[in-house]
């Protein structure tokens, strides 16, 4: 039922949990847990804007190194694919039916 906005809440979906939020907290109480919610989300972005940029700093080019391990570029069809491709053979030549057949000495 999820919707594609944020955290997978449509508008229907986000207008349900506004309508619950305000029920269970009253609408006098309201203004304070928006202020106190505003309050965490931000420390929250603060601490992971930190986290990256100390992880960053500390192991700089060697996270660049980490986008070559990517699982997306491990898809069976990629694979699959990239193979198919790469040893693709070129198809034979159709033998012309008025040219001789070749003899093998060997042969029985």
């Amino acid at each position: 039922m999820g919707g594609s906005g944020f955290l997978n809440i449509n508008g229907g979906e986000f207008l349900l949990l506004l309508l619950i939020v305000l029920i269970v907290v009253g609408p006098e109480r309201l203004p304070e847990v928006a202020k106190q919610g505003a309050i965490w989300l931000k420390k929250a972005v603060r601490y992971v804007r930190d986290a990256k940029d100390a992880l960053t700093d500390e192991f700089g080019d060697e996270l660049a190194d980490l986008k070559d391990f990517d699982p997306r570029q491990y898809d069976p069809r990629k694979i699959v694919r990239d193979a198919w491709n790469e040893t693709a053979e070129p198809t034979p030549k159709k033998k012309d039916p008025a040219a001789p057949t070749p003899y093998d000495d060997e042969a029985t």
